[in-house]
């Protein structure tokens, strides 16, 4: 690599004095392709290098939108997934390299849809999605990025179809959803009590989390279509058990706490029939002790019966967590099993007060 690149600048100092316009942008080019490539390669930090290269390129003489089409989107691609490498020295230059990457994926998006370029335009809106998300983590853009999030990711769903794409609309159906919940959370939050004229504010807003929980989960459901134990069993997992953490995460009112939890136990089931202690010791302990969680929080004429069914869960999953690799899980559990020992309607209260703290075998 370094001698490629090391060939690539002595041709460029020549290209440049005699302005041949041709080989000048290709070479560029390619030694912004080199610089990229190496320091995927060696872990360097050349990025800012081939970013350099990549926007004199654009500078280039003869080099244009309308001249070289599939060469200027592939650069003004490759200069927004250069700049979204960059290593940022403050959260202000994170978001302002964020906004400069969707700047250069909104041009390619000019060019892909005059070339008629459909998938590869939907993979763009896509991209575009992806970057509103990264950016949802600042509180002040959070509601703006998740809303530019839902536009993007819905766009590259009307091209990305079920029919030609399962599994990439699946994907998308699935990032639809958290973009759902980004919105949802950068929501007010529902108040103790709403101040006298702020009545319809705080209403709007709460229907408006609500319609968003309900979409996410329409979302969750359509990749869930696609996403079956039989074909795509990990996609299936992951999918479950993210579903049934966001349930019970949600703070809704009493009544949808309880159809939320009981939602929450049947995903953690389903994904239970797949996962495996052995071969999936870390998402097993999740939904373990996930599982564990809800049915300690659930309310049923079998309280007792449930609670029994929590401990086994909390034990099942701390048989897959080292203590020394995975304090904070190990933790939780032991704190999760603390509080179903204390609930617990079998055995005496003393006797369960007193139970042995639950150890790992590894």
């Amino acid at each position: 690599m370094h001698a490629a690149i090391g060939h690539l600048e002595l041709a460029l100092q020549v290209y440049a004095v005699q302005q041949n316009a041709e080989n000048l942008w290709r070479v560029q080019l390619d030694l912004a392709s080199a610089y990229l490539l190496w320091s995927r390669a060696e872990s360097s930090v050349n990025v800012d290098r081939a970013v350099m290269y990549l926007e004199a390129t654009l500078r280039s003489p003869g080099f244009s939108r309308d001249s070289q089409p599939h060469q200027w989107s592939a650069v003004h691609e490759a200069l927004a997934v250069a700049i979204r490498q960059r290593f940022p020295a403050s959260e202000d230059q994170r978001l302002s390299n964020l906004d400069k990457a969707i700047e250069h994926y909104l041009a390619v998006l000019d060019v892909q849809r005059m070339l008629g370029a459909t998938d590869a335009w939907g993979a763009t809106h896509r991209a575009i999605a992806d970057a509103w998300v990264a950016m949802a983590s600042a509180p002040a853009r959070a509601h703006v990025a998740g809303s530019n999030a839902l536009f993007h990711y819905g766009e590259a769903l009307q091209v990305l179809t079920r029919a030609k794409h399962p599994v990439e609309h699946a994907r998308l159906q699935r990032l639809m959803a958290r973009a759902c919940l980004v919105v949802a959370s950068s929501l007010p939050p529902p108040a103790p009590q709403t101040p006298v004229g702020d009545t319809g504010a705080a209403s709007s807003a709460e229907d408006r989390r609500e319609m968003l929980h309900v979409q996410m989960l329409q979302h969750y459901n359509a990749s869930l279509e696609i996403f079956t134990k039989e074909s795509y069993a990990h996609e299936f997992v992951g999918v479950h058990v993210e579903v049934a953490g966001r349930l019970t995460a949600m703070q809704v009112s009493a009544a949808k706490r309880h159809g939320n939890v009981e939602d929450a136990i049947w995903h953690y089931q389903q994904a239970l029939q797949v996962l495996n202690a052995s071969h999936s010791p870390q998402q097993f302990a999740e939904a373990k002790a996930g599982l564990g969680a809800a049915l300690g929080e659930r309310m049923s004429a079998c309280r007792g019966d449930d609670l029994e069914l929590a401990l086994q869960c909390f034990r099942e999953a701390l048989c897959t967590v080292d203590k020394t690799t995975r304090p904070q899980a190990w933790a939780r559990i032991q704190f999760q099993t603390a509080e179903c020992l204390v609930s617990r309607v079998h055995g005496s209260r003393d006797a369960n007060l007193q139970a042995p703290i639950l150890k790992s075998p590894l």
